[in-house]
């Protein structure tokens, strides 16, 4: 080929790729103009980010054991007169149709007999939502009606089964309020506290203290109340839908007759966290303890009583040594609302020492055996008894979050 037709065809090649966009060449390889360099692209600093460790959750202590339900014996029966279940029960001054009601209200429960039941309840109650609408399967082994002369009128109730009706399981107290008619307005084993507070229309009621710190600099009181409230989850006051803590600052000034007078709330604040749901009024809210103040040998000798306790309530043999029917020794020994231990280990055990504000009453250790739903049972060893004494007393305490 002749030099000007090679000439002729480079020219060519180089005007097709100028008019196709250029050489096809990386960007990093075009040479930069003449007399200036080349400039370096410096990657944006990128900030080091940690990765925060998940809070590890707070194993259950009850996870470590299991459980089981106590059954209670029931045996059918036609439901007693009206005068032989009522002859103890005078609520209101011996209101007539308030104890007619009450009377009502303790047979529909134990015939399974919705209407009567209904019969027996308040306008209110049946407008609201009436809890105790379905009772299949629902069996009482026991009622008892009694109170309101001197004391709250109450029904004592033992479910041997409670259905799905939001009844406590074995043997438990109720408190009851009429309305102006004589109908049932509140059937609660929860403070009759709570039924005022209902009646005012309060979401929230009052379920107790579970602590009090006070001091006092010269005519002044400077007292922190913690207390807990509950949302009750129906007209009649049997559940708790939810808890919350609040911490009440208060001071109270000295009277010149030396007492104190009423305390004027400063502060209240909501405590934050989780609360378990109580069953009853008579479970208290405590910080369970951390550790042990028993040795490893005086936890095994009390696990093994504990033990053989728990072993004769599930086979029915246990007893108090007060003698009377085994049926009622194991429901005034354990709640069959709550789960018994198959076999408790001395690992899952706490323990603290106790004081009594009676110098009279010996001081001695508590011991705490963990149930499900941050629920614990707390028994007491008196200090005249040593690690090895018998264990006397027994509450159930929740947790406090």
């Amino acid at each position: 080929m002749k030099p000007f037709a090679r000439i002729f065809m480079v020219s060519a090649l180089l005007l097709l790729l100028t008019a196709c966009g250029g050489p096809l060449l990386p960007d990093s390889a075009a040479a930069p103009p003449a007399g200036e360099p080349a400039a370096t692209a410096t990657p944006a600093p990128q900030p080091t980010v940690t990765p925060k460790p998940a809070p590890t959750p707070t194993p259950d202590p009850s996870d470590t054991l299991e459980y089981t339900m106590l059954p209670v014996t029931w045996e059918g029966r036609a439901f007693g007169s009206y005068e032989g279940e009522t002859w103890q029960f005078m609520p209101r001054a011996e209101d007539e149709a308030a104890r007619k009601n009450g009377y009502l209200l303790a047979q529909g429960l134990y015939e399974g007999d919705a209407e009567k039941v209904r019969a027996a309840l308040s306008d209110r109650v049946l407008a609201a939502g009436n809890p105790l609408e379905e009772l299949e399967r629902l069996k009482i082994a026991e009622i008892m009606l009694a109170g309101g002369l001197y004391e709250i009128p109450y029904m004592s109730l033992t479910v041997a089964d409670p259905g799905v009706t939001p009844l406590l399981a074995g043997e438990h107290t109720y408190n009851l309020r009429f309305d102006e008619t004589g109908k049932v307005d509140f059937f609660s084993p929860f403070s009759v506290a709570a039924a005022d507070a209902l009646a005012e229309g309060e979401d929230w009621v009052s379920l107790g203290n579970w602590g009090i710190q006070e001091t006092i600099q010269g005519d002044t009181l400077q007292g922190v109340r913690y207390s807990i409230q509950g949302r009750l989850a129906d007209p009649l006051g049997l559940r708790a839908a939810e808890v919350r803590g609040t911490r009440v600052q208060y001071h109270a000034a000295r009277q010149p007759d030396g007492m104190w007078g009423e305390s004027v709330e400063e502060e209240e604040t909501s405590i934050p966290g989780q609360w378990p749901l109580p069953l009853n009024l008579y479970e208290t809210y405590e910080e369970p303890p951390e550790g042990n103040v028993l040795s490893p040998e005086e936890r095994q000798r009390v696990c093994d009583q504990l033990n053989r306790k728990f072993a004769s309530l599930r086979d029915g043999t246990y007893d108090d040594g007060f003698g009377g029917d085994p049926a009622w020794q194991i429901l005034n020994a354990w709640d069959n609302a709550r789960p018994l231990p198959l076999t408790v280990t001395p690992e899952s055990l706490r323990s603290q020492r106790y004081s009594q504000r009676n110098p009279d009453i010996p001081s001695g250790v508590s011991v705490w055996v963990p149930l499900p739903d941050h629920c614990w049972v707390v028994y007491n060893i008196a200090e005249s008894g040593g690690a090895a004494g018998e264990l006397s007393g027994r509450s159930y305490v929740l947790e406090v979050p």
